[in-house]
């Protein structure tokens, strides 16, 4: 190729044509990444393919980043697919693609001329020339964020000065292999009898053959001497920086399918063994055996020689589905945002290398470089946290699932009790296949669904008395509750109490939430954040006012209906960590705590047998929110709140735990004289005075953590 199309991570560009020199030409192909000349400085971009034949002079192409492509053909053409149908960048949709961190950066680089003399600065740049004299380089966005507005005009007159100069230089990629320096045995005879430390080492090398070095803290001195001896020697070797296999319990493996269950399994390995493209909406209620007819259709297809992608919502449900799937499958790679940069860069290499037949993830994982995917799953369709929305490309991966497998001739299960509505229609008019599941494996009978209406009846705060009554009598019983809130922090807004000023992010034009930290208020947008003024800002009145309610005022209040019981909480605020959610669960799994507040995400998949009682607070809020979908995502979250019934009997009880109240997973629980326990959904008034532009269902704020990439 003379010359080649290279798309460049611009918003909204094509790809951009460039001449190939000769030297160059060798390693052009495809999918490969290069340095390119673009505008004034340079970029990374990926070529495309040829260039089409056109008169005007080229400019050359700088380098070549790899040895072999990174995106392979098919991801190629499903990258353009995204640029074309959501309107970005071919080159936006292809670093959404990749694992974050993979490209050098040009950045713009601040040097200290040592040899320049001394000159005559204002007192106002002095302290620059200063921090400036004892480091040899410094990043010019640094010194921007450190002195402020200032700082770009003081650089200027401290290079015209010739105390500095200012230059841009390719910073390398912030995720790689990894390799570290093993101790490898070669073949001797160890002599040197008095050499103890190196008689030790030695005889530990001959039993494993190869040291890694966490295991040569102490011992380096020793192991130079065999290497200088002859009898071992250092190589480099590639470290798999994978996250760790820990995860929730799973469940016993089910033996016997229900009727139904056999016969949406043979209509599934049906459409696996055509090899060609259909997509099925899996419509089950709640406890009906989806995730184990996902199972069986993943290993009819790893039969069949091919791989599986399962894509779930949030981060928290990767670790039961993880669980699941290693324990009827095998091993599994798992990829979503909360993995470390070089955990994520390892699992995409790994997968790229055709390791895994099995891909867990969320909805970044749509990406994962499988080939020949026979099978796409996507647990619970309806979920919102599928479409990226906070950052350029915007796509929906469960639409970019669905074109996905038709390139590779794969069925695709779209499962889900509450389906999105235009699902549901393209299933009923025959565009999708229909299954449907309608009894639950237990089965148990639905659960009796009360609402409270809080004009009639009292609350104590936020909850309502019923169900204050329902979690005493829970927790007396030796049972675990659930409460729902769809709002983190300690309130929706702050309002003055004589003008009526809403406290704004300067930024978003939005109600600031405030936080349990002393006085801190939270943009859930930008992340904006400042202390919370004594005054109002407009009139200066002393009369802030919190307004609504967040989890960590709902929390407070648990806190004092129980006394002395754990509760845990699960939002943004304390799932920010690496690891959190999973902490979190394991801990609410092992009974540490009796009740779990959180999000909308606790409503979503989780199996806790001992929980037999679950509120859902404050539903006027979802309800009401000014989206056209409210009414149907308050449904879905409803829905998935109430959960299955479960004879304490049944088959599939675990033994070893101790009798408990029967799994009610409900809005709430109020026993009644007839020994029943009607589930409850308690729900308050509107507010009298409505925060405008409050968000209480959406975005980073609504749903707690944000649902991963």
């Amino acid at each position: 190729m003379t010359a080649v199309d290279v798309a460049v991570a611009v918003p909204g560009a094509a790809p951009f044509s460039y001449d190939v020199p000769a030297e160059l030409a060798a390693r052009i192909t495809p999918g490969v990444r290069v340095r390119v000349p673009f505008g004034s400085g340079q970029r990374i971009g990926w070529v495309t393919g040829p260039a089409a034949a056109g008169s005007r002079p080229l400019k050359p192409l700088l380098d070549v980043v790899d040895a072999a492509p990174v995106l392979t053909a098919e991801l190629l053409a499903l990258t353009r697919w995204i640029a074309s149908y959501y309107r970005c960048g071919w080159g936006e949709a292809i670093r959404s693609a990749l694992p974050p961190g993979m490209d050098a950066r040009l950045v713009r680089t601040v040097f200290v001329n040592a040899g320049a003399q001394s000159a005559a600065v204002s007192p106002a740049d002095r302290r620059m020339a200063e921090y400036l004299r004892d480091r040899t380089t410094v990043a010019y966005d640094y010194l921007v964020r450190t002195f402020g507005r200032g700082a770009p005009a003081a650089l200027e007159r401290l290079a015209a000065a010739g105390l500095v100069g200012v230059y841009h230089v390719w910073q390398k990629a912030r995720v790689s292999a990894r390799q570290e320096q093993w101790l490898v045995a070669r073949d001797g005879e160890f002599t040197n009898g008095r050499a103890r430390a190196q008689r030790q080492l030695w005889q530990r090398l001959q039993q494993r053959r190869a040291l890694p070095p966490a295991e040569l803290k102490g011992a380096r001195a020793a192991a130079s001497k065999l290497v200088a001896s002859g009898l071992a020697a250092w190589e480099a070797r590639v470290v798999e920086r994978l996250p760790g296999r820990e995860g929730l319990e799973t469940e016993a493996a089910v033996t016997e399918l229900t009727t139904e269950q056999e016969r949406v399994r043979a209509a599934v390995a049906d459409d696996i063994q055509h090899r060609s493209f259909a997509v099925r909406l899996l419509l089950g209620v709640t406890a009906s055996g989806k995730t184990e007819l996902y199972l069986r259709a993943a290993r009819e297809t790893i039969a069949a020689g091919r791989r599986v992608l399962i894509l779930v919502p949030e981060i928290g449900l990767t670790h039961q589905m993880v669980g699941r799937v290693r324990a009827a499958l095998g091993e599994a790679a798992v990829l979503h945002s909360e993995m470390g940069g070089g955990e994520r860069f390892d699992a995409w290499r790994l997968i790229r290398e055709g390791r895994y037949r099995v891909v867990v993830g969320t909805r970044s994982a749509v990406f994962a470089p499988l080939d020949d995917i026979g099978l796409i799953v996507v647990d619970e369709e309806q979920d919102p946290s599928y479409k990226q929305q906070d950052s350029r490309p915007c796509y929906h991966a469960r639409d970019v699932a669905i074109v996905r497998a038709r390139a590779h001739g794969a069925a695709v299960l779209l499962g889900s009790a509450t389906p999105s509505i235009e699902t549901y229609h393209k299933a009923v008019s025959g565009k999708f296949a229909l299954s449907e599941l309608t009894v639950r494996v237990s089965g148990a009978a639905p659960p009796a669904i009360e609402i409270i209406d809080l004009r009639q009846q009292p609350t104590q705060g936020i909850i309502a008395a019923p169900l204050a009554d329902a979690l005493r009598d829970c927790v007396a019983a030796g049972g675990q509750a659930m409460l729902l809130l769809n709002r983190r922090g300690l309130a929706a807004c702050v309002q003055c109490g004589s003008c009526g000023e809403v406290l704004r992010c300067p930024n978003c034009s939005v109600s600031l939430t405030p936080h349990r930290a002393p006085g801190k208020l939270l943009c859930h947008y930008c992340g904006y954040a400042r202390q919370l003024d004594r005054q109002c800002p407009r009139c200066r009145h002393l009369l802030l006012l919190p307004r609504g309610w967040g989890t960590q005022q709902l929390e407070a209040e648990v806190a004092t209906l129980l006394p002395g019981r754990p509760v845990l909480r699960m939002d943004a605020d304390t799932t920010a960590r690496k690891g959190s959610h999973l902490a979190i669960l394991r801990s609410f799994e092992s009974g540490h705590a009796s009740v779990l507040i959180g999000t909308q995400m606790i409503a979503k998949g989780h199996h806790f047998p001992a929980v037999t009682v679950a509120g859902i607070v404050n539903i006027d809020d979802v309800l009401g929110f000014p989206d056209f979908r409210a009414g149907e995502r308050a449904f879905q979250l409803l829905h998935q709140g109430a959960g299955p019934d479960q004879d304490p009997g049944a088959s599939g009880a675990d033994p070893r735990r101790p009798p408990r109240l029967p799994r009610l997973r409900r809005m709430g629980a109020v026993p009644t004289a007839g020994g029943r326990v009607p589930a409850i959904r308690p729900s308050r008034r509107r507010h009298r005075q409505r925060c405008q532009g409050r968000r209480s269902g959406g975005g980073r704020g609504g749903r707690g953590p944000r649902s991963g990439r």
